[in-house]
């Protein structure tokens, strides 16, 4: 019993083990590593594909999967560009809903035209990336001078806590609120987990799907606010590969992809342990991208067997 207890408290905590793992290492190994500056930088850094992550949770959740964050992201980059003369307030409010409701869209189509969730994504992550080079005359970066919005991107709260990372834990607490304590949360887990019994209970199936898109959506364009913000300008080519980013994470922190079992928590810690990882290999200086691409995917592949491993064992 004892034993079952420590795999599963291990399983569930895959990837806060492995964060601890990788600071300690990074301690020993580099002096900076754990200074307040680089310390402060992963967290931004994470901040921007953490909040995507936190969306792609959701999907995942009910079974789903999400490939267009990406796209959605460089969407809301290039819309600050092009908005940035509008009220602060106007800007925000009119590209998160044009965000959440693209994300809407891949839901309604999934749920409703019972198109799989790969398709109907990769088809909407595709076009979605051309309509942002469209807008961009072919992919020319936007100059944005907004000094109020760059410094949602820039600034720091209290003088200590950057607005970004400020903003990723604001969307953390509110998205454990939603999955553990609201109705909708729990649907969620019940369509993941099954969705015939989920449609006894008289669930609504198509609802709860089209809602975790949506959220997903209003995530992705909430990331490339705050990207657009940090770099100062609309890129057409922002996120581009961020959907697997996302993906890890959720993977890395537990989550099936089958749906149904998972948690913002270990997300949160996915998301953190691919940041700690690549910040360790840019300190290495000398490693190719190649190369880091060749560890980040031997990691995620080795963490991905020994959930399904113990999960197997489990049942």
């Amino acid at each position: 019993m004892t034993d079952r207890r420590i795999k599963n408290l291990f399983r569930d905590n895959s990837a806060l083990v492995i964060m601890v793992i990788m600071l300690v290492f990074g301690t020993f190994l580099y002096s900076n590593f754990m200074s307040v500056n680089n310390m402060t930088n992963v967290l931004r850094q994470v901040s921007f594909t953490g909040i995507i992550a936190v969306g792609m949770t959701f999907v995942i959740l009910t079974g789903g999967i999400d490939l267009s964050v990406g796209s959605i992201f460089a969407f809301a980059s290039v819309s600050a560009s092009f908005l940035q003369g509008q009220a602060l307030p106007v800007m925000l409010l009119s590209i998160l809903l044009c965000t959440t409701l693209l994300g809407a869209v891949n839901g309604i189509v999934i749920s409703y035209c019972r198109i799989p969730p790969f398709i109907v994504t990769l088809a909407t992550m595709m076009g979605i990336r051309g309509v942002c080079y469209l807008m961009t005359d072919g992919g020319i970066t936007q100059n944005i001078t907004n000094a109020a919005f760059t410094m949602l991107g820039r600034g720091y709260f209290l003088g200590l806590l950057p607005v970004p990372v400020l903003i990723f834990i604001l969307v953390i607490f509110l998205a454990i609120f939603i999955l553990r304590y609201t109705p909708f949360g729990r649907s969620v887990f019940a369509v993941g987990g099954n969705e015939e019994a989920a449609r006894m209970m008289a669930f609504s199936i198509n609802k709860v799907k089209v809602s975790a898109y949506a959220i997903s959506g209003f995530c992705s364009g909430l990331g490339g606010l705050l990207m657009a913000a940090r770099m100062s300008s609309g890129e057409p080519v922002a996120g581009n590969g961020y959907e697997m980013t996302a993906i890890s994470a959720v993977v890395l922190g537990g989550t099936l992809l089958s749906g149904g079992k998972g948690s913002i928590k270990g997300t949160v810690f996915g998301a953190i342990v691919l940041g700690v990882l690549n910040n360790l290999m840019n300190m290495q200086g000398n490693m190719s991208v190649q190369m880091q691409n060749v560890i980040m995917g031997v990691l995620i592949l080795g963490i991905v067997i020994m959930q399904s491993q113990m999960y197997k064992t489990e049942n």
